[in-house]
């Protein structure tokens, strides 16, 4: 309908291209999905949280994303396969959430080669994700028992105060390197013999 109603249809499809991929090619459509991440950057740059808010927002919507594609993907290859299990939207989306949780009760599998592919990449993902959110439980554990510790989330004036004390040690030494080479002047000036007559 877009292509349909653009004035320029040929400018059109260059412009989007991966749309016309996706409805030429049916196998591709959980590629909509992508889409998602223009909402995720949107929220990226209203959002004025921390580096660790950041990561589990980004975690929280690829993980939603790759749950979804993944079901789609799977109920296509699965659906129509003989002796599949995977047959319904629900069951493919359980099979997502169990693989990718890592918890794998075997009540539902992948019988397709492209099926078991579709779980490979469930199954990194899923290691992946409990990293993320043990690395980031980690630092704010951390970050709780040694409160004076730097992390991401300290105000500017924290910043600031090391910096005054390092420019307040910095002049008090410059005045001692003056005091010091005015005493070596007084010696040096008193060890020199006169000048001859």
């Amino acid at each position: 309908m877009r292509l349909f109603l653009a004035e320029d249809r040929w400018a059109f499809v260059r412009r989007n291209l991966l749309d016309l991929l996706i409805v030429v090619l049916p196998v591709l459509r959980p590629l909509h999905l992508v889409r998602l991440l223009t909402v995720v950057s949107l929220l990226h740059r209203r959002m004025s949280v921390s580096l660790r808010g950041h990561v589990l927002l980004y975690t929280a919507s690829i993980t939603v994303i790759m749950l979804v594609m993944a079901s789609l993907s799977v109920l296509r290859v699965e659906q129509e396969a003989p002796g599949a299990n995977i047959t319904t939207l629900p069951d493919a989306l359980w099979w997502s959430l169990v693989t990718v949780s890592t918890v794998g009760y075997g009540d539902f599998y992948p019988v397709t080669g492209a099926g078991r592919l579709i779980a490979v990449g469930l199954f990194v993902m899923g290691v992946g994700l409990l990293g993320v959110i043990t690395g980031t439980l980690s630092s704010w554990l951390v970050e709780r028992v040694d409160p004076g510790k730097e992390t991401d989330e300290r105000p500017a004036e924290a910043d600031a105060e090391p910096e005054a004390d390092t420019q307040r040690q910095l002049r008090e030494l410059t005045e001692q390197v003056r005091a010091l080479r005015a005493e070596l002047g007084h010696v040096k000036d008193s060890t020199e013999p006169p000048p001859p007559s």
